[in-house]
């Protein structure tokens, strides 16, 4: 009986912490290439402006990893530093945001819910303009959504010898209006 006392209360424990499950873990930012993750820290969004026939925006979307540093100049932003990302040149119908919906790859069209070229780096020397991997963007899709301030992009991109570059983003993306170079 003394034994059935204790075991009671430490089975009626068990049970509830077996019940209790770990919150959900928001997927980290990375860049995932060839079976290998690579951390993504910052985001930014150049407005370039209207340089699409049909009014589309374009706008250069760039998400980095820690070592770059972004100068934001009179009329141009520079990116120096080294490290990992992807930049694309994006139509959206805003001159300030990136809209919800999923971006694909035209190579032609500059339209809204299209990019027409990128790149994607892995410890890229931006004064040696030179990396150990830096491939162009020739497939894929971009799929964005957003509340409030936040940002939730996910990616798959083909490069151009075919191999593919996953990845997520989930944070706030700094605002330039002017030329990224």
């Amino acid at each position: 009986m003394k034994t059935l006392r204790i075991l009671v209360p430490i089975l009626g424990i068990f049970i509830v912490f077996a019940g209790c499950t770990k919150d959900e873990v928001s997927p980290k930012n990375y860049i995932e290439y060839n079976g290998e993750f690579y951390d993504i820290e910052n985001g930014l969004l150049a407005n370039n402006g209207n340089l699409s026939p049909v009014g589309a925006n374009q706008m250069n979307l760039r998400l980095l990893s820690n070592g770059f540093i972004i100068e934001d100049g009179n009329k141009s932003i520079e990116v120096n530093g080294i490290g990992n990302g992807l930049s694309l040149l994006i139509y959206t119908g805003s001159a300030t945001e990136l809209m919800s919906g999923t971006y694909v790859y035209s190579e032609f069209i500059d339209e809204e819910f299209h990019y027409n070229w990128g790149t994607v780096f892995i410890n890229y020397n931006t004064e040696t303009q030179s990396g150990e991997v830096q491939e162009l963007v020739k497939n894929g899709d971009l799929t964005v959504s957003k509340s409030g301030d936040i940002y939730d992009i996910s990616f798959n991109l083909i490069d151009e010898n075919n191999t593919s570059w996953t990845g997520h983003y989930k944070g706030t993306l700094k605002y330039y209006n002017g030329l990224l170079k």
